[in-house]
């Protein structure tokens, strides 16, 4: 084995870890910045890869508190929205802590949250056996008359929030129950593993028998609407639009004698929901099929002229 002498391995870099960094991260958790904040401050300022678990391991081996969340000081707007979300919703502290921190931005907890309730006063409620039996027959009470109205065909959510608006704070578990004991047809009705099964499979005649026509909405945020058309039959589809509108009666209308026109064919039926864009469609179909229906009952001059006059409306619709 050769030598070249003269020469000297270079000496290797230490390998760093998170022991290198105790001190920093130490005087940094200090300071009030998160585990999270931490983990960036690693890989931005030292290029040093690590894991938040790995993290939070190694500062409960240093004996350093772990800084989940920075908890601000008790505001008035703090108490506010503890408040209001408090006595408008069902959710728990640790819920509303969570919703605090994402509409507003303030960074809270359970323990704060149950801190400022006691604080007010605002407790929930611990009933004995008579005053639960109280409450529920008090809820029955409002419920009855809710249903009654315009509420029967409403789920639990709902009545809670409108039973809430009007100063009953009613529970969960009596608003699901009293339902079902004064409308049970329509609770069975609301729920989906009762109801009427629908019909999926159906029969057509064969292609271009019926076409089914719908818009697609759930890209309408984004500026983006879509119409399209399918063959019931084969499930091709005879046309799509994609543009910032697909409510428009016209823009449907040159789509539906654009596409007859180009296949030269038009469907025996076509199936859409009741839209108020499909007005002008239906009215074309309909023309289409009388065209097509009494040919045999008409004169042929007077047949070929009434096909030129509504040929020539309809290309007028498709080039306007």
């Amino acid at each position: 084995m050769n030598h070249v002498v003269g020469t000297e391995p270079a000496p290797t870099a230490p390998i760093l870890t998170l022991d290198h960094f105790q001190p920093p991260l130490s005087r940094l958790n200090e300071e009030g910045l998160t585990n999270k904040q931490l983990l960036d401050w690693l890989l931005e300022e030292k290029e040093i890869q690590c894991t938040l678990r790995s993290l939070e391991r190694r500062l409960q081996q240093w004996g350093v508190r772990c800084n989940a969340m920075t908890q601000v000081p008790i505001t008035d707007k703090l108490a506010e929205r503890v408040n209001y979300l408090f006595h408008h919703s069902l959710l728990s502290d640790s819920q509303i802590a969570i919703k605090i921190a994402e509409e507003d931005g303030l960074q809270s907890s359970a323990n704060q949250v149950q801190e400022i309730r006691l604080l007010f006063g605002w407790h929930r409620q611990n009933l004995t056996p008579t005053q639960s039996t109280a409450q529920q027959q008090l809820a029955q009470q409002y419920v009855g008359q809710f249903i009654a109205g315009e509420g029967r065909y409403f789920g639990r959510r709902w009545a809670i929030t409108y039973l809430r608006r009007r100063g009953h704070r009613a529970r969960q578990l009596n608003v699901t129950n009293a339902p079902r004991l004064f409308d049970p047809e329509g609770v069975t009705h609301r729920v989906p593993g009762l109801r009427k099964r629908r019909l999926e499979n159906y029969i057509t005649a064969g292609p271009d028998h019926l076409w089914c026509l719908d818009g697609h909405d759930k890209l309408s945020q984004y500026g983006i609407e879509i119409y399209a058309a399918v063959d019931a039959y084969s499930r091709k589809i005879i046309w799509f639009y994609c543009g910032s509108s697909n409510r428009t009666q016209l823009s449907v209308l040159s789509q539906y004698l654009r596409a007859a026109k180009a296949r030269g064919v038009c469907p025996s039926f076509i199936r859409t929901d009741k839209g108020t864009e499909t007005i002008l469609l239906a009215d074309a179909h309909f023309s289409f099929y009388i065209e097509a229906a009494l040919p045999e009952n008409w004169p042929d001059e007077e047949y070929i002229e009434g096909r030129i006059v509504v040929t020539r409306r309809y290309d007028k619709l498709i080039k306007s």
